[in-house]
């Protein structure tokens, strides 16, 4: 098995809270911002979080960031959720001897299976050997 994460989302914010943990407040501002698979990206966005939770999402210009909020500069990044899915075969086409592949259709293919659902992490847990390992190596080449 091998764990392939997906390098086209250069920016995701997560917040990992355990117990009574307190969150810091901040917001990334400029970025551009997925905010759910089916929505439009949102360009020049903002994200609020207080308290460990999103509050506000939208526009730069519409939305008020609180006084005294850390303020994350997002310009040229994107902001998507980062869900991990953890049961993936990447055995069909393109995905099968990604060697052979032309790499727009894989990047068309693991955005579209993957990328728009905002899955920012996969893990593989049955595709054929050497496959995964060849997509790993293409990705990290760009």
């Amino acid at each position: 098995m091998s764990r392939t994460v997906l390098k086209p989302v250069v920016f995701a914010a997560a917040l990992l809270l355990a117990g009574p943990a307190v969150a810091e407040d901040f917001a990334i501002v400029g970025a551009q911002v997925f905010p759910s698979p089916d929505a439009a990206p949102i360009t020049n966005g903002t994200v609020v979080v207080r308290d460990g939770r999103i509050t506000a999402v939208g526009p730069r210009s519409k939305v008020k960031v609180p006084e005294g909020t850390r303020i994350i500069d997002g310009k040229g990044r994107s902001v998507t959720a980062g869900f991990w899915n953890s049961h993936v075969h990447l055995m069909s086409p393109p995905f099968h001897q990604p060697d052979a592949q032309a790499p727009q259709a894989l990047q068309d293919a693991l955005r579209d299976r993957f990328g728009k659902w905002g899955f920012t992490t996969l893990f593989d847990i049955g595709s054929l050997p050497g496959d995964v390992g060849a997509l790993r190596t293409r990705m990290a080449k760009g």
